[in-house]
């Protein structure tokens, strides 16, 4: 990140919508609450986790790894790896529904100041797998 004192979080999120149930993983990192949250979907609130999350050194690289699945018919996180610590969640929660799709999708999002100040982040390697 360029400058990280403008930035208010950032989002790493995937979802996958099958027949008529969607399931989304976004996971929030807050740097005014300095915890990460994931997305309830059904709920459409977030919910925090104690996993520690900090502003990040301006042009300093980290690794995210997140780690969900779909089990028992819910969206399931399981846990985060922050630059090699991996930190369980366990949290689940119910899809919404939707009309009838078979898709995915990933997408990655910087959250601003309310002063919309530029800043740049770069995200390299992104990856996503699924079987």
């Amino acid at each position: 990140m360029s400058n990280p004192a403008i930035s208010q979080g950032v989002e790493f999120s995937s979802n996958k919508h099958i027949g008529t149930k969607w399931y989304k993983f976004s996971v929030q990192c807050s740097y005014n609450k300095g915890v990460f949250s994931v997305w309830n979907t059904a709920g459409s609130r977030w919910v925090a986790t104690s996993i520690p999350c900090k502003r990040p050194a301006a042009g300093k690289w980290d690794h995210l790894t997140v780690n969900t699945q779909i089990s028992n018919g819910k969206a399931v996180f399981q846990s985060i790896v922050v630059n090699g610590v991996t930190h369980p969640i366990n949290k689940s929660f119910d899809p919404t529904t939707k009309p009838s799709s078979y898709n995915f999708g990933v997408h990655f999002q910087m959250d601003g100041n309310k002063s919309g100040n530029r800043y740049y982040a770069w995200v390299d390697r992104l990856s996503y797998k699924a079987w």
